[in-house]
């Protein structure tokens, strides 16, 4: 499918709409735009939006089909226009289409709501470069949480500010993360 653009003012709409639908149905705990939205770009290719699931997350394919039915309003796609469960890079998402945008929704645990925020919030380039940067340090670092080379886990980072602490980084503005 070819990507399109799409002015701000109406992303930022659908992402509001589609949180706030979140909200009421009480699916969300919480929820935070991310993606080109939160860097302040005036046109993007879809919206990322970022969850944590009300109730136990446990991750997946089957948690994902549950919650497809319970958000009715986003099962009405548009001929042609995929809805699914993803795996994108290897990462679980929610891939829909709300008022012919594609909206991109990432869950994450409480507990690893920072590294999640970080992923959502900044470009691929600029990513792969904090992915890298982390390794040199002997760590692994994914929406997923903040590992150890070998697997072990290193804790709960509900902030993205508490990330960027821990790896002893200086926090960067959304709006300077559009490295392309």
């Amino acid at each position: 499918m070819k990507e399109q653009k799409i002015a701000r003012g109406k992303a930022t709409a659908v992402a509001l709409e589609v949180c706030e639908r979140l909200v009421k149905e009480n699916l969300v705990q919480d929820t935070f735009i991310g993606g080109s939205l939160k860097r302040g770009q005036e046109f993007v290719a879809d919206v990322d939006i970022g969850i944590i699931p009300a109730g136990v997350y446990e991750g997946g394919h089957a948690w994902w089909a549950e919650t497809m039915k319970d958000i009715h309003f986003m099962l009405h796609t548009p001929k042609g226009m995929p809805s699914d469960f993803k795996s994108v890079c290897g990462k679980e998402i929610l891939r829909l289409w709300f008022r012919e945008v594609q909206v991109d929704i990432w869950a994450a645990k409480k507990y690893y709501w920072g590294p999640m925020c970080m992923f959502i919030a900044g470009s691929a380039k600029l990513n792969a470069i904090q992915r890298k940067r982390a390794k040199q340090q002997g760590i692994l670092l994914s929406n997923k949480g903040i590992f150890l080379l070998d697997g072990t886990d290193l804790g709960k980072f509900p902030t993205e500010l508490e990330v960027y602490e821990y790896l002893n980084w200086k926090w960067i503005p959304w709006h300077k993360r559009n490295l392309v």
